[in-house]
């Protein structure tokens, strides 16, 4: 339990942490580990689009940004808390799209 749940802590830390989770999962294959590097790949492109969206309009890209966050903060609380809430309204998109991270 804790090896999952530090893994699913490391997939919020950067991109590289979500690919060191990736690699350090291959041997257990945790669902739950999984599942936080689904949400996490799904952030990340989230902030792409912010940053493409800043480019264009940058009032409108300060509401994507805090929104990012708040998306962001929500996953990695429920990863501490070793849970698998998906991040609220979008999160469950994540898991459909991503659901060949296996």
């Amino acid at each position: 339990m804790d090896n999952e749940k530090n893994l699913g802590i490391l997939a919020y830390i950067t991109f590289v942490g979500t690919i060191l989770a990736f690699f350090m999962n291959d041997e257990k294959k945790s669902e739950y580990v999984y599942f936080h590097i689904r949400q996490m790949l799904g952030l990340f492109i989230l902030f792409i689009i912010c940053n493409v969206i800043a480019e264009l309009y940058i009032i409108m890209s300060l509401g994507f940004w805090v929104v990012s966050f708040i998306c962001w903060l929500l996953g990695l609380i429920s990863a501490i808390q070793y849970k698998q809430e998906p991040i609220p309204i979008i999160g469950k998109y994540f898991q459909k799209w991503f659901h060949a991270v296996k």
